[in-house]
Parts: structure tokens; sequence; C-alpha cells
């Protein structure tokens, strides 16, 4: 069991140091055979112990990955709590694997449940978290990113699982077949093994080179483009001053206003001017918000209302808020207004409030967000483009179905990561809009208040990147596009469709487990329990 621990850790350190911020991706192709050998290495064991193996995978990746939320007010409690959660589904998964660990069967069996498993967690419970998944740790420059244009998030996971367990399945097939394969007369004797070795698990290796060469060949050009955009980024840098408060919702505004006067003043208009997540803290149409009004006005009239901008909204009753951005018209107005459909549970609303509303850090979350009812393309003098508010460029499917619903040529991911300090949550969320951006085949405008802030074009580069708590402004004129990639056709039934395989794949290892272990003919006799 210590071997299985330890090859746990190690994987799960390996899943961790794919992503951002070390961002070797490389490694991406390691962390399903690490996690298919620790599961091997205990396959004897009671089920407690392989749920625990596997829940290390999960721990060891998502401790250090997530290590900032520990900074958040939520304190440590809710780092530990959505760290123990992403566990539990790695736990879960090497439980469904164990039966299929002595069969043939497996180098595609265990890429299909790892794949399966980061769908479902992806969607739940409540909103799901997908963060950390196999796909976003291609965004740093791997040959397989531009396949999720045509495959989409999930099914660059998959490629990614197949091909490490593929040769996981063919390297465990050689060894075992080593020993077993007489040698020829011609072939000196270690030779003839390792020639017969090979020729026993040629279709796994061949089916390895297969997914390697559909990783990179599976791909389509970019949606048509129609024309150009003259934009500019606004990053307003929430620097935690100590003056709190509306004061600190006024000095954000005027630094916004005060940035984009000065970017227009000795040149055109931009076609579309943005300004993050809360940029606005309170609405300027209200009473409450009034204060914030004039500054707002003066930056919206200057860019001849091509503003579009993250505004803190009231809700219906006391008790709840909407996180919104708005196209901001010359007058000041919030002509048209987004509302964040999926708000991030335990930080902008607690369930079950009634139950857990009043224990410890969930007393700092006094409001709840309500959830938007669907995707809101805003027309900016004729282009439409299509705002996300942080947390959700973490869903492909809300995305493509954005872009979709009025085949919108940009899209703006608005996000406030300043609570989250100087750490990695900066680089992990500008990964997640790379892959939204070779999704959708659209510039996607990545604009956070604190930074980083960054143009990404279609093909998942990244322009222009600011750092963070810096006041700054990026200028850029970006290609507007039209029409849809195969992935807003392909991409969620794909997923769903790998979900249900692996629900029946689990369902089958049930079966097989009650059979002593396994019921595959083709089992070696040295794996039969």
């Amino acid at each position: 069991m210590r071997n299985a621990l330890v090859v746990a850790a190690l994987t799960g350190l390996t899943w961790y140091a794919a992503h951002p911020p070390l961002g070797l991706w490389w490694l991406v192709f390691l962390v399903v055979p690490g996690w298919m050998t620790a599961v091997h290495l205990v396959r004897h064991e009671r089920a407690r112990v392989v749920f625990a193996t596997g829940a290390v995978v999960g721990l060891a990746c998502f401790l250090p990955l997530l290590e900032w939320i520990a900074s958040t007010p939520a304190t440590p409690v809710a780092w530990i709590v959505l760290c123990s959660a992403m566990a539990v589904w790695t736990g879960l998964v090497s439980l469904v694997l164990r039966p299929w660990t002595v069969s043939r069967a497996v180098g595609v069996v265990g890429p299909v449940l790892w794949t399966a498993m980061e769908v479902l967690r992806a969607r739940g419970p409540w909103s799901g978290f997908g963060w950390g998944d196999l796909a976003s740790a291609h965004t740093a420059d791997s040959w397989m990113l531009t396949t999720a244009r045509v495959l989409g998030a999930d099914g660059l996971t998959l490629l990614t699982a197949l091909l490490g367990g593929l040769l996981w399945a063919a390297a465990r097939g050689a060894v075992l077949a080593h020993g077993e394969i007489e040698p020829g007369p011609v072939l000196s004797p270690a030779i003839g093994r390792v020639v017969g070795a090979f020729d026993e698990v040629r279709p796994l290796v061949l089916g390895a080179v297969g997914v390697a060469a559909l990783g990179t060949l599976v791909t389509i050009g970019l949606p048509a483009a129609v024309g150009e955009a003259d934009v500019l980024v606004v990053q307003g840098n929430d620097a935690q001053t100590n003056l709190g408060g509306a004061a600190e919702d006024l000095r954000i505004v005027e630094v916004h206003r005060d940035l984009t006067l000065a970017a227009v003043a000795d040149g055109p208009v931009p076609d579309l001017v943005v300004w993050a997540e809360n940029a606005i803290d309170r609405d300027p149409s209200t009473d409450r918000g009034a204060d914030l009004a004039p500054a707002v006005r003066e930056a919206a009239s200057a860019v001849d209302g091509h503003l579009v901008a993250g505004v803190t909204r009231d809700g219906v009753t006391a008790a709840t808020f909407r996180n919104s951005a708005a196209l901001v018209d010359e007058q000041g107005h919030l002509a048209t207004v987004y509302d964040k459909q999926v708000p991030v549970p335990f930080a902008e609303y607690v369930p079950f409030r009634a139950v857990l509303g009043d224990i410890g850090p969930f007393r700092l979350v006094p409001r709840d967000a309500a959830k938007g009812e669907g995707p809101v393309t805003l027309d900016v003098d004729g282009m439409r483009v299509v705002p996300i508010i942080c947390f959700e460029t973490l869903f492909g499917d809300l995305v493509l179905d954005a872009v979709a619903s009025e085949d919108a040529g940009l899209v703006l991911a608005m996000t406030n990561n300043s609570t989250f300090g100087r750490t990695a949550a900066a680089d992990q969320h500008i990964a997640q809009s790379r892959l939204r951006a070779v999704e959708t085949g659209r510039t996607v405008l990545h604009v956070a208040v604190s930074g980083s802030s960054a143009v990404v074009t279609p093909e998942g580069e990244v322009l222009d990147a600011t750092g963070l708590y810096e006041e700054a402004t990026i200028r850029r004129t970006v290609t507007v596009r039209t029409g849809l990639t195969p992935a807003a056709t392909v991409a969620e039934p794909l997923a769903w469709a790998i979900a249900a395989i692996g629900l029946l794949l689990a369902l089958d290892g049930v079966r097989r487990r009650r059979n002593g272990g396994t019921d595959d003919r083709h089992t070696t006799s040295q794996e039969t329990p």
C-alpha cells in the first residue's frame, strides 16, 4: 500500500505541475497512467484502501493548485472543503476502475472513466467545479490544443487520457508477456522475448500512435473573419486600499474613468471599451450608487457609449444582488444588461442558507447572487459581443451557447481576482479563457480589475498580458468573426456520451467484481486475483 500512496501522491503533484503556475503541460500525459498504476497496486485491497489511494491523487493536485482560495474571506476552511470534494471524485473513480485493472481493455476503459469523472464533476453538485481538468493544461502551447475547436474541452481530455492509458496498458502487457514468450531459433533469447512482447501489445501501441495523430490532425480552420475592431481593455487596479466602503467604490470608478479618458485623449474613439467585473460596485442608476454616476457618465460619453462594464446591482429583495455586465450609453445609463448565470456557491451565494448561513465563514456572504436567465448579446454600435463573468469561464457549454445565440463576434471574460492576491489564480483563469477562445474560434478579451488582463486570440495565444495590481490599459485591433466551430455542436453531446459510457462501465465493473474480479478470458494468469 505504501508504494501505491507514493505513486498516487506523485501523480497528483504531476497533475498540478501541468497547470499554471508551473505550466509543464507535457506532464498531463502522465496523470492517467500514474493514477492507473496506483489503483493497480491496491487492486486486491479493501474498498476503503482503493478509495483512499485515489483520494490522495486529488488532494496532492488540488491542495497546491487551489492554495489561493485560502487567502479569501472564507478562510482556509473553504480551501480544505473544496479540495476534499475533489478528492472524493478521484477516490470514487478509482473504486470504479479497480475491477477493470486486470482486463486487456483497461487501456481504454481507464481513460473513459477518468474523462467521465471530469465531465460529471464539472457539472455537479450545484454548478460543478471543473477547475484543473486535463484539457486546460494544453493551453500552455500544446500541439493538441486546437483539437478543442472540434471536440471541445472534454474531447481533448479524452484524447489526452487515451494516449496515456494505451501506452500504460502496452507497457504493462509487454512486461507480462516478456517472461512467457519463447525465443525464436534465429534471435537471441533476450531479443526474441522483446520482439515477441512487442508483438503482443502492438495494437495498443498503434492505438496510442493513432490517438496522438488524431490530437494533431483533428482540427479545422477558424470561422470567417467579418471585420476588425479597435478595442480598449481597462484594468483599474483594485489595490485593497484602506478606504473601504463607498470611498473605495468611488476610487475604483474614477481610476477606470481616468485611464479611459487618457487612452482616448489623442486618438479616435475605440469600437469597444471594457471595464472588468465589479468595476462599478453599486448601480449608478439608483440612489445608492448616485455618487458613482458622474464618473461613469463622463467615461461613457467620451467613448460614444461603446462602454461595457461590470456592475453590481441590487436584487429584487434586500437579501439578493445581481452580478452584471452592462452596455453603458452616452448618458451613463445601463442600456442592456447581462446577469451572471452561474454564481459561485459558498462565495456569491450559500446553498441551504437556512441551515448553513450562520456557520462560521458563510456569515461573510451576507447576500445571495440571483441567477441570470440566459445569454445576452450586447450590440455595441452594430458589433455583437457576449460577456461572461468570472467563474463562468469554466463552462465551455455556457460560452459556446452564448456565442451561438446571435453569432457574436467577440467574447468578453470579465473578472475580479483581487481577493486572491498575488497568487496563481490569475494565470489559471487566463488558461480557461484560452481554452474558451479555441473552442469558440473567437478573440476573448480577458479583463480583470486587478489583473492579469490580456487579449486571447482564437488560437489560444495570449497578447499584451498586464501585471497584477497595476493600473493599465490594452489597446489593440482584433479580428471579429462569424460562424460556429464544430465544438458548438459536438462538445456537449460528446461530453454526455462519455459520461453515459462511463456509468455503463461502472455498472459492468460491479458485475465483474461479483464474478471474482474479472471474467476477461484474455487476462494473463499472473494477474488473476
